[in-house]
């Protein structure tokens, strides 16, 4: 993380299963002109989630210190830029 020459990686928690994918603070139309799943700021998710999802500029962050576990930001997503992606789980034990 401390490496990263344009600081877009970002530790979150591993109980954490909602993101935001993308990490360009650029405008949406800059975003739609190199990526098809970038985020554009369209504040849906925001407004949506609004104790969970906060806008920084024209990027969505998850505030991974409030709960998110209402999956209708994925659907609300006009790029698909929120997704469900699980973290580590435990390895199963025998008895």
């Amino acid at each position: 993380m401390a490496v990263c020459p344009r600081h877009i990686i970002r530790m979150v928690p591993e109980s954490a299963e909602i993101h935001v994918l993308c990490s360009s603070k650029d405008r949406g139309p800059v975003v739609r002109k190199i990526c098809s799943v970038g985020c554009i700021g369209c504040t849906l998710c925001a407004r949506q989630q609004p104790e969970a999802i906060h806008m920084e500029g024209a990027l969505a962050v998850v505030d991974y210190k409030q709960p998110l576990t209402d999956e209708t930001v994925i659907a609300k997503c006009p790029q698909k830029t929120i997704a469900r992606r699980p973290g580590r789980r435990e390895a199963a034990t025998c008895a």
